[in-house]
């Protein structure tokens, strides 16, 4: 084992001195063409700095000349591209924070709306049930009331599964259901709110609507 890792040793000293060789071969190739009065870009190479940390250089050159414009040197300059990387890397991951961020926000927008409906149907329904004395009438309202209240009970769960819903693992209960009945629920659990506001709300539907079943989850229709 002491002979194999003597050996992995070796040979990583053997091959850093190799690069080492040929980045000195490529950096005199480099200030020699700027000496000649070309202008080189984008030349990498890797180097380590004395706290042993590797760097990666990209290179560029071009020659100095003085007033007459003869060539007297070359200037070179480079720039430590992992560093870049780095930067560009914690940009990449902020951008990517502020989209969740985005997110988090339009989904609960969306919740708060979607509570708000039953909620206002559930104390509309209440409100009227308190100011009836037909049995009928009560009875009706109550069921609604009870519709609007297990809708708002139903979003609220689904608020708690936000971190299931960010993992796409968001449960679907799908079971058979008439279409009409969550389209004759979301409108009458607007209709108290619309008589605050004297405004009536009149649907006309298909009557083909009362006879369509369908295999979904009727909570997600609203």
């Amino acid at each position: 084992a002491e002979r194999d890792a003597e050996r992995s040793a070796e040979a990583a000293a053997e091959a850093k001195a190799k690069r080492a060789d040929s980045d000195a071969v490529m950096l005199k190739a480099l200030t020699s063409a700027a000496i000649d009065g070309k202008r080189v870009e984008c030349f990498q190479l890797d180097f380590y700095t004395q706290n042993h940390q590797p760097i990666m250089l990209q290179l560029s050159a071009e020659p100095r000349v003085d007033a007459k414009g003869a060539v007297i040197g070359a200037v070179c300059v480079g720039e430590d591209v992992l560093a870049r990387r780095r930067v560009e890397q914690k940009q990449s991951q902020m951008m990517e924070l502020e989209r969740e961020n985005l997110s988090k926000d339009h989904f609960l927008a969306c919740m708060s709306h979607g509570m708000r409906t039953p909620l206002n149907g559930l104390l509309g329904m209440l409100q009227l049930a308190d100011m009836t004395e037909d049995v009928a009438e009560l009875k009706g309202y109550l069921k609604q009331a009870r519709e609007s209240g297990s809708l708002l009970f139903s979003l609220i769960n689904d608020l708690l599964d936000t971190a299931r819903l960010r993992s796409g693992q968001l449960s679907i209960e799908c079971r058979p259901f008439r279409l009409f009945e969550p389209l004759e629920q979301a409108i009458a659990s607007n209709r108290p709110r619309a008589a605050e506001k004297g405004l009536t709300i009149e649907a006309d539907f298909d009557p083909r609507l009362t006879d369509i079943w369908v295999n979904s989850d009727a909570t997600r229709l609203w």
